[in-house]
């Protein structure tokens, strides 16, 4: 099974959940905060959107996992080294985010 992975940041915290917006500004007392939202496309149509989303990982996806996660990592460093803009910059493409500084060197 092939899969996609995407992230997406977003600063300040964008969300189409109004319930899910106040429940997370509400936990951290503000709405200045980024938000990075990662996930895996399958390559077949899914019924179910919200089952899929809620349904553990399977173990073909767990590679994928892994790549998305070590992103989603570079994104908080970037975020919190480079700022938010620059990391939306970076990351927020359709194509590989490039490497910069020590990364390059990797």
């Amino acid at each position: 099974m092939s899969t996609t992975n995407w992230i997406c940041l977003s600063a300040p915290f964008v969300s189409s959940n109004a319930a899910a917006r106040r429940a997370t500004t509400g936990a951290l007392g503000t709405d200045e905060f980024t938000r990075i939202r990662m996930g895996i496309y399958p390559e077949h149509p899914v019924r179910d959107g919200a089952r899929y989303v809620l349904a553990e990982f399977k173990k073909a996806q767990y590679e994928a996992v892994d790549l998305l996660l070590d992103t989603a990592a570079d994104a908080v460093t970037a975020i919190v080294t480079d700022g938010a803009q620059a990391a939306m910059n970076r990351f927020n493409r359709k194509d590989k985010p490039e490497k910069n500084g020590a990364e390059a060197d990797k």
